[in-house]
Parts: C-alpha cells; sequence; structure tokens
C-alpha cells in the first residue's frame, strides 16, 4: 500500500517514485519467498533443530506440558468438550510419558490467552481429554494462569517448588524448544526437553511449495518465534546466544 501511495503521489517526483517502485518490488519478491518457496520451512527447521532430543532421566521428578494445542475458544463457543488443534500432540506425548513413568506428576500449564479473554484455560480441555481417554483426569496437576512461556516457568516453580536434583521433562514443540530452554534455565528448573510438534517439512534443498496459504502460516510462525526470543532476551528474559541443550 505504501508502495502505490507513493507512486501515485509521486507523479512528478522521480525519487518518491522510484521508492514506492521499490517497495512494491520488495512486497512481490516477499509473496513470493515466503508463500511459494520452502523458505519458511527452512526458518522452522533451524529452529527446530536448535534443541536436540536428550535421553529422558530415568526417575524423572515429573512432566510439564506447556500449553499449546488446545482450542478452547471453540470449546466455549460450540459448547464441547474437546477440540484439538495444531499442536495437539504435546498433550498426547505427556499422556505417553505418564504411561511410561507412572506415579509422578503430570503438570499442565496453560491459562486464557489474555486477561480479559473470554476462553477457558486449556487445562480443562486437557481433563476432559484425560478423562474421555481413560476415565479419570490422571491426577493431573493444573496450572491455569499462565498467559505465555515466561509466565509457564514463573507459576510453575511458584506452584511445584522444584528442588536442584529434582529433574523435570518439559514437553513443548519444537520450534518453541529454544526459547523455552532459555527461559526455564533462567527461571531455575532442572529439567529436559522433550520437543515435539515438528511443523518444517524441510528435505534439505531449495524446493517451490503449491500452498502459499500454509506457507504464510509457516512463516508467521517462525517470524513470531524468532521475534519473541528477540523481545525476550532484550527484556533480560533470557540469554544470548543460547547454550545448546
Amino acid at each position: 500500500m505504501a508502495g502505490l501511495l507513493l507512486r501515485y503521489f509521486g507523479r512528478r517526483r522521480i525519487f518518491v517514485r522510484r521508492a514506492g517502485g521499490m517497495l512494491l518490488g520488495v512486497s512481490v519478491l516477499m509473496v513470493v519467498v515466503f508463500g511459494f518457496t520452502n523458505v519458511p520451512d527452512y526458518l522452522l527447521y533451524q529452529l527446530e533443530n536448535q534443541v536436540t532430543i536428550e535421553s529422558l532421566p530415568e526417575k524423572p521428578a515429573g512432566i510439564i506440558v506447556l500449553g499449546g494445542g488446545l482450542n478452547t475458544k471453540v470449546t466455549r463457543l460450540r459448547n464441547t468438550k474437546i477440540e484439538l488443534s495444531d499442536g495437539g500432540d504435546r498433550l498426547i506425548v505427556g499422556f505417553s510419558l505418564a504411561n511410561k513413568y507412572p506415579g509422578i506428576p503430570l503438570v499442565y500449564s496453560g491459562g486464557p490467552a489474555t486477561q480479559t479473554s473470554l476462553r477457558d484455560p486449556e487445562t480443562e480441555v486437557a481433563r476432559n481429554i484425560a478423562i474421555a481417554l481413560y476415565g479419570n483426569d490422571r491426577n493431573l496437576i493444573a496450572e491455569n494462569r499462565s498467559r505465555n512461556t515466561w509466565e509457564n516457568a514463573v507459576f510453575l516453580k511458584e506452584l511445584l517448588k522444584p528442588k536442584s536434583e529434582d529433574k523435570w521433562i518439559i514437553i513443548t514443540s519444537g520450534y518453541h524448544a529454544l526459547r523455552t530452554t532459555g527461559i526455564f534455565t533462567r527461571i531455575g528448573f532442572n529439567f529436559v526437553i522433550k520437543p515435539t510438534d515438528y511443523r518444517a517439512e524441510y528435505s534439505g534443498g531449495f524446493e517451490f511449495a503449491g500452498n502459499a496459504l500454509k506457507q504464510f502460516k509457516k512463516a508467521d510462525l517462525a517470524l513470531k518465534e524468532l521475534s519473541g526470543i528477540v523481545a525476550y532476551t532484550l527484556m533480560g528474559r533470557i540469554d544470548w546466544p543460547f547454550k545448546r541443550r
């Protein structure tokens, strides 16, 4: 829009018209790159590969599933108890590990999107899924106040009071694992990350893509996560550069 306006109102000024043309060219180039190539997959791939999958502890203190993948807005609007969205495998992996390590706490951390949100906390949907699958809530511990990853870590430390010798398993999306590592390290957790919910369809080389809307969504996700890393670094919530785990 800026390019079009500059070209229209700068008809008598060559410099302004050229600036408008450059903006239009950059806009078209961004649409092509992010919509019709696998560049968004490459960005997500780089984020997802920053944290390697470690061997899980023999006796973890507990399992923490970070919120995401549960569509609480639809559950409210449609009056349903269970609605999954992208990232729903975070909770599925959490249940899987709960079966592997019976008797340890399974914690789900996820509250409303904002303080004024009309959505229910994700913990309610998580509890509904546990009851539907297993007939009970699996003694799920709910942290239902957090609205972002920083609050996940702060409120979980307040709730769980982890000891230095306790080693927790934290489950989150692969692209989100890097920022999660930085935050929970800063808060003082002893943990290993179990990445899941991989999004990058990257085979190692440049390719053209046919589904522009899908690619734009991936680009949005990657750029949002990169922005979050930069913002949290500037706010002093994580260290830069990260130490890979």
